[in-house]
C-alpha cells in the first residue's frame, strides 16, 4: 500500500506543476488509467484483494466508462457478496464492451450462480448467436434449460452441441431424459436402446412416487413392444409394481418373462427375483422353489446360493443342502464375512456350537463387527458355548449399533438366547 499511495502523490505533484509539454501532448489520463489499471491486475494475481480495489476505484475516478474496470470491480464485488453492486458493475461492462465474451460468460455464470436462471438463460442464448463456436456456453444453457423445465429448448442445444463437438452417442443420456420428461417415450427408448438395462435401473433406483413408478412401467412397456424377450424390461416392471404394492402384478410380470425370454442367465435373474418377492412375501416353499430354479440356470451363483443356505437356516430346513450350498460360497470367498456368518449360522443352527464359533470369529476378524447382525450372532453362538457374561457384552454392543432385530432387548433382558 506504501508503493501505491507513493505512486499517487508522485503523478499528483506532476499533475500540478508548471510544465505543460507532456500534457499538451500525452491523454494524460488514459495513461494514469491504464498504469494504475495493470498494477491493480497485478495485485489481483497475487490475491491481495484490498489493494486491487482500491486500485480500481481510483481508476474508476478518472474514467467510468472502462468496461475493463468495471468488469474486474465486478469480481471483487462477487467476493464481498454485494449482489447490487455486482449487478451494476456487470451490467455497465456490458454496455461498454458488447462484444466481450467473457463479460457474458461472467455474468451469466453469476446469475446462475446466485439462482436466477431466468435472467441468465438470455445471455447465454445470446452467447449462442454471437459466439457460435464458443461450445462451453451451450452446455451451461442446456443445464438452465432443464432447470426450468425447457425441454424441447434443451433438447436442441445438445443436438446443437453434439453435432459440433461430435460426441453424439455421448449426450444420449441427456436427451433420453428430456424425451422422457416431454412423453415422448419411444424417443426415449430409442436413445438408450443399446444400454436400456443399465438406465432403466438408474431411473428405477431414483424414483421414490407413484409417477415415477408409472414412467418406469411405461419405459419397460415400450421396450417390450420393441423387443419383447428383453429380461430387464420384465424385472424392472416387477420392481415398479412391488414398490407400490402390487405383488401379484409384480409376480405376473415376472412369469411372463421366464416365459418369454431364452436365455439362461436372463431366466436365472427373473427367478431370482421371483424368489426375493416370495421369501418376503412369507411364501416360503415357492421361494425355495424358484431358488432351485434359479441355480439350475446358473448353478455358479455364489450369492444365491449365499441367501438360499441362510433361508433355508433360518427356517430349520434342509440344513444339510444348506451347509453345502454355503461352503461353496466360502470357497469361492474365503474372506467374505457375510458368507463367513451365513455359514458358521448354519452350524449354529446344528447345533454345532464350537465349530460355529470358529466361523464366526473368522467373520468377526474380516470386518463383520461392523454389522450388527453378525455381531449378534456372535452373542448368540458364545451363549450356546457357554459364555453368557461375553455374549451379553456383543448383545449390548449390537443394541449400540442400531440393530433391527426383534428379539435382541429380550435376550438382554432375559439373559438368554431367544429364537
Amino acid at each position: 500500500m506504501k508503493k501505491i499511495l507513493y505512486l499517487l502523490l508522485l503523478l499528483c505533484a506532476v499533475s500540478s506543476c508548471g510544465t505543460t509539454r507532456i500534457v499538451d501532448t500525452v491523454d494524460y489520463d488514459s495513461y494514469r488509467r491504464d498504469y494504475f489499471y495493470y498494477e491493480a491486475i497485478n495485485q489481483l494475481q497475487q490475491e491481495n484483494y484490498d489493494a486491487a480495489y482500491d486500485l480500481l476505484n481510483y481508476c474508476n475516478g478518472i474514467d467510468t466508462t472502462s468496461a475493463a474496470v468495471n468488469y474486474n470491480l465486478a469480481q471483487l464485488y462477487i467476493l464481498l457478496n454485494d449482489k447490487v453492486k455486482t449487478d451494476e458493475l456487470l451490467q455497465k461492462a456490458l454496455r461498454q464492451d458488447p462484444d466481450n465474451y467473457w463479460y457474458y460468460n461472467l455474468t451469466g455464470h453469476y446469475y446462475a450462480q446466485t439462482n436466477r436462471p431466468m435472467q441468465a438463460i438470455p445471455l447465454f442464448e445470446t452467447m449462442m448467436e454471437r459466439f457460435p463456436t464458443r461450445t462451453d456456453a451451450l452446455m451451461i444453457l442446456a443445464e438452465l434449460y432443464d432447470q426450468t423445465h425447457q425441454y424441447r429448448k434443451e433438447l436442441q442445444v445438445l443436438n446443437r452441441y453434439a453435432t459440433i463437438e461430435d460426441v453424439w452417442d455421448e449426450l444420449s443420456t441427456q436427451r433420453f431424459l428430456c424425451y422422457l420428461r416431454m412423453g415422448q417415450v419411444d424417443s426415449a427408448y430409442y436413445e438408450i436402446e443399446d444400454n436400456f438395462a443399465d438406465m432403466v435401473q438408474i431411473l428405477s433406483e431414483s424414483v421414490n412416487n407413484v409417477a415415477g413408478v408409472n414412467l418406469v412401467l411405461r419405459l419397460c412397456e415400450t421396450a417390450l413392444k420393441h423387443n419383447p424377450e428383453l429380461s430387464s424390461a420384465y424385472y424392472y416392471s416387477a420392481i415398479s409394481m412391488y414398490q407400490v404394492k402390487d405383488a401379484e402384478k409384480a409376480l405376473s410380470f415376472l412369469a411372463d418373462g421366464i416365459e418369454m425370454v431364452d436365455d439362461s442367465l436372463d431366466k436365472s435373474s427373473l427367478y431370482r427375483l421371483r424368489s426375493e418377492l416370495y421369501y418376503d412375501m412369507g411364501r416360503l416353499e415357492d421361494a425355495f422353489m424358484d431358488y432351485d430354479s434359479t441355480l439350475m440356470y446358473n448353478p455358479d451363483d455364489i450369492g444365491v446360493q449365499n441367501n438360499y443356505a441362510y433361508f433355508l437356516s433360518v427356517s430349520g430346513k434342509n440344513l444339510d443342502k444348506a451347509l453345502k450350498m454355503s461352503a461353496n460360497t466360502i470357497k469361492a470367498e474365503p474372506n467374505n464375512p457375510t458368507y463367513l456368518d451365513t455359514y458358521a449360522w448354519i452350524l449354529f443352527k446344528m447345533g454345532r456350537y464350537q465349530e460355529a464359533k470358529e466361523y464366526i470369529i473368522r467373520a468377526m476378524n474380516e470386518d463383520g463387527e461392523k454389522s450388527p447382525e453378525i455381531v449378534e450372532h456372535y452373542g448368540d453362538i458364545l451363549f450356546m458355548c457357554g459364555e453368557k457374561d461375553k455374549a451379553l457384552e456383543y448383545w449390548h454392543q449390537a443394541v449400540r449399533m442400531n440393530s433391527q432385530s426383534p428379539t435382541l432387548r429380550d435376550k438382554i433382558k432375559n439373559e438368554k438366547y431367544i429364537e
